[in-house]
């Protein structure tokens, strides 16, 4: 192996654990939020709110990312959408974004 390889090789090792690690750290996070969110309300209260609890979460963050997509734009391109562009006219126009 010439030595521009070993370095390449290096080099996506470690971004490829750099990535792994931020990963699993964005993951445990979303799962500590939501067994905090359902589980709070399923043992601190002195009433079952259990039948309400889609339209105590649901409701007021859906109403969030409607006003945020409102706002800031529709969600990204899709990559079926990324590669028909490209088909189409040989680029990608990323400044519409």
């Amino acid at each position: 192996m010439s030595k521009k390889s070993i370095n390449i090789l290096i080099f996506s090792g470690i971004w490829s654990f750099i990535t792994g690690i931020l990963t699993a750290l964005y993951l445990n996070l979303i799962n500590y939020v939501i067994d905090f969110i359902w589980g709070y309300f399923n043992h601190h209260n002195n009433f079952s709110l259990r039948p309400a609890y889609p339209f105590l979460i649901c409701i007021p963050f859906g109403i969030t990312i409607g006003f945020l997509v409102k706002k800031l734009g529709s969600y990204p391109l899709t990559i079926e959408e990324v590669l028909h562009d490209i088909r189409k006219s040989g680029k990608l126009d990323y400044h519409s974004w």
